[in-house]
């Protein structure tokens, strides 16, 4: 399931720009300290990463494409938020 997301949100005409996006995403939230390094290995309330991943995909889909708080594309916020809930689920489980 979350690799047809993942393939849906690249399978899009600006797929380079969204993996771009998410690498200066990554980088970003770790030099601002918001986030650090391997703070997806921590276990996350997966309730957290769902309403943000719903969050940016409301945003989206009435036409906001960039993320003003970040200046980043909505589609790079959602595939990291899946790639961190896939992370989070096949190593905690769906109970975490």
């Amino acid at each position: 399931m979350y690799l047809n997301i993942i393939k849906r949100l690249l399978l899009v005409e600006h797929k380079n720009d969204v993996l771009k996006d998410l690498i200066r995403l990554r980088n970003q939230a770790i030099s601002s300290g918001k986030y650090t390094l391997d703070g997806y290995k921590e276990k996350i309330d997966l309730h957290l990463l769902f309403d943000a991943l719903a969050r940016h995909f409301l945003k989206y889909s009435f036409g906001d494409i960039i993320d003003t708080e970040s200046g980043y594309l909505h589609k790079s916020h959602m595939l990291a938020n899946v790639l961190i809930i896939r992370y989070q689920i096949r190593t905690y489980g769906v109970d975490n």
